[in-house]
Formats: C-alpha cells, sequence, structure tokens
C-alpha cells in the first residue's frame, strides 16, 4: 500500500523489535522471500535495539545509520539477503552497491566490521563514520587481505570519520 513509496526508515528505542522485515521460514530460521515491501528505501537508521537479529539489505538503500545496534558478526544470506546482527560479518557481496553514507555507532561487542567481498561491493560509498565501537579490533578482516595485488576499496571515499575505538588494530 503505503509502504511501497517509503524512501526513508527510522526505527528508534525498541526494546523487543527482533528483525525489520524478515519472517520465519520452515526451518525456524528467519529469511526474506522478496524485498517487494520497501523496494525505493534509500535511507535506513537503526538506533538502540537491543534484540535485533537481523534486518534485509535494500537494494537501493544509499545511506545506512546504525546506533547502539550489536552489529559484532554480521552476515548476509546470499539466498534471502539479509543482515543478520549476531553471526559473523558484513558478507553482503552486492547488496549495498548503491550505499554512499554508512555510520556504525556505539557496537561494544564488534570485533570486525567488513568483510573484503563487502568492501569491494561498497564502490558508490562516500562516507564512512565509526563511533565509539569499544570492542573493534579491525574494520576489514585482515585474513580476506591476503589478494594478489593491491585492492582498489571505496573508490569514491571522500570521508573518514573514527573515533573513540580504544582497540583498533587496523583498518
Amino acid at each position: 500500500m503505503g509502504l511501497c513509496l517509503l524512501e526513508e526508515l527510522e526505527v528508534r528505542e525498541y526494546s523487543i523489535m527482533g528483525a525489520i522485515a524478515m519472517e520465519k521460514d520452515q526451518d525456524g530460521m528467519e529469511d526474506h522471500e522478496d524485498m517487494k515491501l520497501f523496494p525505493p528505501l534509500k535511507r535506513l537508521v537503526l538506533e538502540h535495539l537491543p534484540m535485533l537479529m537481523g534486518f534485509v539489505v535494500f537494494p537501493n538503500l544509499e545511506r545506512l545509520k546504525l546506533s547502539s545496534v550489536d552489529v559484532e558478526e554480521t552476515q548476509y544470506n546470499q539466498h534471502s539477503a539479509r543482515i543478520g546482527c549476531r553471526l559473523t560479518n558484513l558478507q553482503v557481496m552486492s547488496r549495498f552497491q548503491n550505499l554512499s553514507f554508512l555510520e556504525v555507532e556505539g557496537s561494544g561487542n564488534t570485533k570486525h566490521l567488513l568483510s573484503f567481498p563487502a568492501a569491494r561491493a561498497m564502490v558508490h560509498l562516500k562516507h564512512l563514520h565509526i563511533i565509539e565501537c569499544k570492542g573493534l579490533e579491525e574494520v576489514l578482516v585482515a585474513e580476506e587481505l591476503g589478494v594478489e595485488g593491491r585492492p582498489n576499496l571505496f573508490p569514491r571515499l571522500e570521508c573518514l570519520f573514527l573515533k573513540d575505538l580504544p582497540i583498533l588494530k587496523r583498518f
């Protein structure tokens, strides 16, 4: 109905929300059949959602802000096009190809933020802000960086803002 025109979605301070645009399949796993619910969604803000376990990666998403959401181990499931906020790392392949702004703030348990394939897919990323992630050790998973040649990551990056990352070892 009216949601098919929605371009911006903000969800804040909702302590029992476990998923955004996902449902259980026959195996009890969270899944998503298609992304027709919010096709033009360009901006998504998720703040203070302690129970959030996953959200769909919307293909037209340009701006994503995650604040006080435990993204510690986030994984992309190729078949269901989802992000699960407590799984392994941000392995999104081409699902963030239109993302130009990414902010992650206050994710205390996050050790690794992005997989190499996820970072390589973010070809339009202009702004990357990582703030107050007390447990963050690496922005990119180091084991995956052993690729031949020098990878061209974030070719359009204009602003990199890193603040209050006390145990960050490497980008």
